[in-house]
């Protein structure tokens, strides 16, 4: 019998996301940010959309026509929010570029994508200028600033975000009928191994990965969410959390720029916050601050967080609070997530507390519409559910990409035979949870056996005097590489710790031969745009001897 087809010509758009919340919770305080004068920003979803409108007519006065590149270079506001809306719902592509990213590769990245317009924090217009020279498409910049006189700058020609607006009318046609796999959303890799490399997104794979990250025990949103996206636009499009938000019709606090973990928790506190996103440093970092008792935050249930491996204290942190954790494993080439830790199962009935903490910083179960796979670096064939044999990561499904965005050499060392190649060693528990155990590039390698970096490191967070822990690899004549561990303290431990305080736990819960060979004290970890220890920069400060070893 020959196959049969049901007619489909529906074309997956971003507008109804954002219609949502405007037709139905219209009236409701839809968008709360701080503002970089000390001001705030407050408007319901109806005058957001008054506001996105407005820009929309801006941009089309300014020359931007359906393919068009309209970069960014700001905080996570209400106008990048505003920007993140309006740009891809005309038919044109947002690129959020990376603030932390170096002269080089952010060069390289505006240039790649030949963005056409460029928008800027006020705060950040120097560090444009040092580059603008070099820009090769950019036609003109637009300052993100409600004041009313411009700064003086070299970037030429320059326009005022407010000014545009209220030029602007408060009406726009967006068109309904934009293909649904066109160029919509352009985010780049955090540019750690190598140049940075282009993943676009497309209305499809946005509206697919919101709709599949919604269900029962995903992400989670309701009507009466007041949630906070701390992950930066440029990473990932903040997880499309401002979208998931619209179509719930919940309400978004924008943290405004340099948000420290005080001014998130200021915020949390004053607005209520209920629903809490961040990398998993971020979080750790907030609830450190939390445990110092400055806050009242009985408003927050929620936490959305991600880019690291969650260690037990943090999580036990959260369980005694009573905060659902949502903990997902993704990365920017997966357009986001493939997989996030179910809160409970029902044969975890019964389990120590001990035990279900244990799993819960495990990376979780496929989320639906993804299907993962772990396979033997060799022979390419699924590993074992037993819990010990190790694999490489590979996935495919409704949103994560098929390729880098006009880049065929790192595409095919990356995507294969369909699938994407993670590069993130784990194994499989016998109850499906995928558990992560290093990077490829990470995992050491002492005397031809494997140590995960990421269990010391859990293991050591345990401690209550640890800021931030880091372990990576280092040459080693006899056994090829040995492990080195560093620390940063919390402030009132710091000075008062050993090495061996460092150490003692590990020796009851690893073989000898995993233990680091030192402890390394620091004040701060390299960190990477998206709140990632930068291991490689560790291992070069260890190769030029910059690490001090304690007696040394």
């Amino acid at each position: 019998m020959p196959i049969e087809y049901v007619k489909e010509t529906y074309q997956m758009q971003l507008r109804p996301l954002l219609m949502r919340a405007v037709l139905y919770f219209g009236d409701k305080e839809g968008i709360y940010s701080p503002d970089h004068q000390s001001e705030e920003f407050r408007c319901t979803w109806h005058e957001e959309y008054e506001r996105i409108c407005r820009l929309a007519n801006a941009l089309e006065k300014l020359g931007i026509e359906q393919g068009d590149k309209v970069a960014t270079f700001a905080w996570n506001t209400h106008r990048h929010g505003e920007l993140s809306y309006t740009v891809p719902m005309m038919g044109a592509v947002f690129h959020p570029t990376n603030i932390r990213y170096s002269r080089e590769h952010l060069v390289y990245a505006i240039n790649h994508s030949k963005d056409k317009i460029m928008f800027v924090d006020e705060d950040l217009v120097p560090l444009l200028e040092e580059i603008s020279e070099e820009l090769k498409t950019v036609e003109l910049y637009v300052v993100l600033t409600p004041a009313e006189k411009l700064l003086k700058t070299k970037l030429s020609p320059l326009y005022s975000y407010e000014e545009l607006l209220r030029e602007a009318s408060t009406t726009y046609d967006f068109p309904d009928d934009l293909p649904e796999n066109s160029l919509a959303v352009l985010c780049y890799t955090g540019g750690t191994t190598g140049r940075p490399k282009g993943i676009g997104w497309s209305p499809r794979s946005i509206v697919l990965r919101c709709l599949g990250c919604s269900g029962a025990d995903q992400e989670d949103f309701h009507e009466d969410d007041t949630v906070m996206p701390v992950v930066n636009l440029f990473h990932v499009n903040s997880h499309n959390f401002q979208w998931s938000t619209a179509m719930s019709g919940g309400k978004l606090v924008w943290p405004g720029p340099h948000p420290s973990p005080d001014d998130q928790l200021r915020l949390i506190e004053k607005e209520k916050v209920n629903y809490f996103q961040g990398a998993s440093t971020v979080v750790m970092f907030a609830m450190q601050e939390w445990e110092k008792g400055k806050y009242n935050l009985s408003s927050l249930k929620k936490v959305f967080s991600g880019a690291t491996a969650p260690n037990k204290a943090l999580m036990e942190m959260m369980d005694k609070r009573g905060i659902k954790c949502h903990w997902t494993y993704g990365m920017v080439e997966g357009r986001v997530n493939f997989t996030t830790v179910t809160s409970h199962r029902k044969h975890m009935d019964g389990w120590s507390r001990e035990k279900y903490l244990e799993r819960m910083t495990y990376q979780g179960l496929p989320i639906p519409g993804v299907e993962v796979r772990v396979v033997n670096v060799d022979t390419g064939k699924d590993v074992a559910w037993d819990g010990k044999e190790i694999g490489e990561v590979i996935t495919k499904g409704l949103w994560p990409a098929e390729e880098y965005y006009n880049d065929a050499e790192a595409t095919s060392g990356v995507f294969r035979d369909g699938w994407l190649h993670t590069g993130d060693l784990a194994i499989v528990e016998e109850d499906g949870y995928l558990h992560i155990l290093d990077r490829l590039k990470d995992i050491i390698k002492s005397g031809g056996e494997w140590i995960s970096s990421v269990d010391l490191e859990n293991a050591i967070m345990e401690n209550s005097a640890i800021r931030q822990a880091a372990v990576f690899g280092v040459p080693h004549p006899k056994w090829d590489e040995r492990p080195v561990a560093t620390v940063t303290l919390k402030e009132e431990y710091k000075g008062k710790l050993s090495e061996e305080d460092i150490l003692k736990p590990l020796r009851s819960r690893f073989p000898g031969w995993w233990i680091p060979d030192y402890v390394i004290f620091m004040d701060e970890l390299p960190m990477t745009g998206t709140m990632k220890v930068m291991k490689r920069a560790l291992r070069d400060m260890w190769a030029e001897g910059k690490l001090k070893i304690s007696g040394s």
